[in-house]
């Protein structure tokens, strides 16, 4: 019968595992987000948005308790939204404007509504450039949607595609657009510039 010669190094292997299995379970869960913001598929863009949106849900739920709804900690939400958005989310937002500007795609538009709208308490640009950049490429179909919301929604998107859309517009050019029209358009999106008395 073998016997094992080397116990001290298992025992190490094994509590070191075990000391940090929250550790890995991170590493397991950002794993698993990004394979599916590595995904160019608008499914794999929008699996990500709604992923990362149930997570900063967790998060903030967390704030006033301390305890997330999924019992982790406000710590440990913390640090997996924060991993998140600088991987997988970052990477998904990438992947979604050449989407949106390519194929037209009004599931990963609304989807980014959605994920930008549920997480205001980022401080993270980056959504609004994503959302400048759709609407420099596909202004008609950006408009469309957001007048589609509703009032409220729109106030609270407003903002932010008119920042990204100032962050878009010296880093993504797009040939044949006349920026001024492209301003003009959106500032008539304004649901704060109401002409109504």
């Amino acid at each position: 019968m073998h016997q094992r010669r080397n116990i001290p190094a298992w025992n190490f292997f094994y509590s070191l595992v075990m000391g940090h299995r929250k550790l890995l379970l991170l590493l397991l869960a950002v794993w698993s987000l990004q394979v599916q913001a590595s995904q160019t598929d608008g499914e794999g863009v929008i699996a990500t948005f709604r992923s990362y949106g149930a997570l900063n849900r967790d998060y903030l739920s967390s704030v006033n308790s301390g305890i997330g709804e999924s019992g982790k900690s406000h710590e440990q939400l913390r640090n997996e939204v924060a991993v998140a958005s600088e991987g997988p989310f970052e990477a998904a937002l990438s992947a979604a404007v050449p989407i949106v500007c390519k194929e037209g795609n009004l599931e990963v538009l609304r989807a980014l509504f959605v994920v930008t709208i549920a997480t205001v308490n980022s401080a993270s640009e980056s959504p609004a450039t994503a959302l400048g950049r759709m609407f420099m490429c596909q202004p008609k179909l950006v408009s469309s949607e957001f007048q589609a919301l509703p009032p409220s929604q729109q106030q609270a998107l407003f903002e932010t595609i008119a920042f990204g859309f100032s962050n878009a517009t010296p880093d993504f050019p797009i040939e044949g657009a006349d920026i001024d029209k492209l301003k003009a358009r959106l500032d008539a999106l304004d649901p704060g510039d109401s002409n109504d008395p």
